[in-house]
């Protein structure tokens, strides 16, 4: 599950409520619940946007298995350099590249900030052990 967590700011400026806990105390609180997978700031938009950017564009995500987002976008900074996707397949298709060029094209149009695509397959993805070595990744697909 993940979790939604208003800044101090927004609280303040939004809603005139002065916090109790400072943002870091509730996000530490809430990552402390057991089915809580990955605790963000309300100022991450550009993750809503890239679930609407999927949602409007699945037809291009049809050949991969698995979909992560991941890296900075995910980060408590207010503005990411970047939106790290990973896509990984099942086995190999021609249709991937052109799957691939469609959603980088399609991006660079939908966002304003750089979308680093990776593509492994199941099998290098188990072997590399890639999501063990990033800290935090939301799965989409």
């Amino acid at each position: 599950m993940i979790v939604v967590i208003s800044s101090d700011e927004f609280n303040w400026n939004e809603k005139h409520k002065k916090c109790y806990f400072t943002y870091e105390q509730r996000k530490a609180l809430v990552e402390s619940i057991r089915y809580v997978d990955l605790v963000i700031s309300d100022q991450l938009e550009i993750v809503s946007e890239f679930l609407s950017f999927y949602n409007q564009n699945q037809d291009f995500f049809k050949s991969f298995e698995h979909i992560y987002l991941f890296g900075s976008v995910l980060s408590d900074a207010p503005f990411p350099n970047d939106i790290d996707l990973l896509l990984v397949y099942p086995r190999f298709k021609n249709e991937l590249l052109s799957d691939i060029n469609r959603i980088k094209k399609q991006a660079k149009h939908f966002f304003d900030i750089p979308v680093d695509i990776t593509v492994l397959s199941i099998a290098e993805l188990d072997q590399t052990a890639f999501l063990s070595k990033i800290k935090h990744y939301y799965k989409i697909k």
